[in-house]
């Protein structure tokens, strides 16, 4: 029997430093898009869109319906591919050799609605309320690990399973409002509270039974009800063209209770969130032509990010979107757009999405309308890091260089609007 006291230590060690690094959604950054409408625009927000409950408070107000209500549902089919790096007698590498593939699906659900209050002293008053998924940490790993010759025994042998899974999130319950204090212009707020828990799991399975198996897992989640304050000025021009800017401002630190559960422990800690700003807007070329050409820029200052017991080495990253809506008939529109995302952590893991998506009208009548918008997104990106489970868990050597880590992704979207 080979002892292994040492393995769930040196797991949790090899974890912790890549904790913020295996998937950047494990920092807990904003999702991009919840609705269809705004995933197939690349993510640009527009004023009837859920999002502006809290990326722009303001472009509710700018909405021509009195009241409206909408409900959608995403899923995230994810296939990820991993290769080490194989060397020449020179230590160049010559060609990378997957090893694992892993395909996994999550999903989200959200609910938004708005209406205007007519009154005298607030001209356009507008409030919303939501219930958004704010970020997913939504991430599973699982690799079979084989003999190989010089490890003696059999060749290609099973010899066990890694397995690395994360789930959760943050959940934002917004309250919103915004007015027109003067023609043309308006401006908002909104104050999402936040309602966050993940958990972790890494562990490491032996078929041999003389060797023990490794396991860590921990759960993450807010104590209290932390807030974050969002501001929002949008201005309108002929309906033709709209500019907003907003602004994301967490406030305070937030505590946040982490259970051992490998240990039997719980410690706190606290965290200050990147504030954000947004820049969007859409144009309206002419009249005649049911044209939209929407455009969204988002800055993330993850530098100001604050954890405790975290150095922070994260860099302040600019998310670009923009997308073209154009109605072959008044009811049917057809999108297309793009998103570009950086990674704070490292350069390499960006990631570039490309969306489309239609719409159609299910009733129509005095009483209001009924429409349904279905939207997908494709995206990729390759970037390189350290083997998340060292060979050596297994008796083998550990190898130089860093893997080759290739994504893709299929994001499905389908959203229900009620307005009138």
């Amino acid at each position: 029997m080979r002892t292994r006291w040492w393995l769930p230590a040196a797991l949790v060690l090899a974890l912790s430093a890549q904790a913020f690094n295996y998937t950047d959604q494990q920092l807990g950054g904003r999702l991009d898009a919840l609705d269809a409408r705004t995933a197939a625009l690349g993510g640009a927000v527009l004023e009837d869109a859920p999002e502006a409950l809290t990326v722009n408070p303001a472009l509710m107000a700018l909405g021509g319906r009195s009241f409206s209500a909408q409900g959608g549902v995403s899923l995230y089919l994810q296939r990820e591919g991993r290769a080490r790096p194989t060397f020449d007698t020179f230590e160049e590498i010559t060609y990378y050799n997957e090893y694992v593939l892993n395909e996994e699906t999550y999903g989200r659900v959200f609910a938004a609605a708005r209406a205007r209050l007519p009154q005298p002293l607030l001209p356009g008053l507008t409030v919303g309320l939501g219930w958004l998924p704010r970020s997913s940490r939504d991430y599973a790993y699982t690799e079979e690990v084989r003999g190989i010759w010089s490890n003696g025994g059999l060749s290609d042998q099973v010899l066990g399973y890694n397995t690395l899974e994360t789930s959760g999130g943050t959940q934002a319950l917004a309250l919103a409002a915004a007015c027109q204090p003067l023609p043309g212009w308006a401006a908002g707020l909104s104050l999402a509270a936040l309602f966050g828990r993940s958990e972790h799991t890494s562990r490491t399975d032996y078929l041999d039974p003389d060797d023990p198996d490794a396991y860590s897992g921990w759960i993450e989640k807010y104590d209290g009800l932390p807030l974050d304050l969002n501001l929002g000025l949008a201005w309108n021009w002929k309906d033709r063209l709209t500019l907003g800017l907003g602004g994301e401002f967490p406030l305070g630190k937030r505590t946040v209770n982490l259970e051992d559960r490998s240990a039997g422990t719980t410690l706190q800690f606290e965290e200050t969130s990147p504030p954000a700003a947004t820049l969007n807007g859409c144009y309206r070329p002419v009249n005649f032509v049911r044209t939209v050409v929407a455009f969204d820029a988002r800055m993330e200052f993850w530098s100001q990010y604050e954890r405790t017991g975290l150095t922070n080495e994260l860099r302040d990253v600019l998310t670009l979107g923009a997308g073209v809506e154009h109605r072959v008939l008044p009811e049917v529109p057809l999108r297309l757009g793009f998103r570009y995302r950086p990674s704070p952590s490292d350069p390499d893991p960006s990631r570039t999405d490309f969306g489309f998506g239609t719409g159609f009208d299910l009733l129509s009548g005095p009483s209001g309308s009924l429409q349904l918008d279905l939207a997908g997104q494709i995206g990729t990106r390759t970037y390189y890091q350290t083997d998340l489970f060292p060979e050596s868990l297994f008796g083998g050597n550990n190898y130089a260089g860093e893997d080759r880590v290739q994504e893709r992704s299929f994001k499905a979207f389908a959203t229900v609007t009620y307005t009138r």
